[in-house]
This record gives C-alpha cells, sequence and structure tokens, in this order.
C-alpha cells in the first residue's frame, strides 16, 4: 500500500520527533543524576579519609 499524500506521514513523524525528545531529555536527566551522585561519594570519601 503506497502513500501518496505527505500529510499521511505526519503521525510517523510526530512519533519520531516525540522518541527522540523523550531519550535526549532522558540522557540529560542521567547527566545530572550522575554528577549529583558522583558528588556525593566524593564528600563521602574526603570525609572517612579526614576522620582515619
Amino acid at each position: 500500500m503506497k502513500n501518496t499524500y505527505l500529510t499521511g506521514y505526519f503521525p510517523l513523524i510526530a512519533i519520531m520527533l516525540f522518541s527522540l525528545s523523550f531519550a535526549i531529555y532522558t540522557e540529560m536527566q542521567a547527566v545530572v543524576s550522575g554528577k549529583v551522585i558522583i558528588k556525593a561519594l566524593f564528600i563521602l570519601i574526603i570525609t572517612m579519609n579526614n576522620k582515619a
């Protein structure tokens, strides 16, 4: 079945754009969360070394 109209591809384009934007958003949140976890571990290591 051939899709002869450009507007017929709009649902596919919308799904692709949503998927791409959600993937980028998730990656950005992971980077921010990763930085927070790394800072917390760094502070924990420093405090443990200072107590010893």
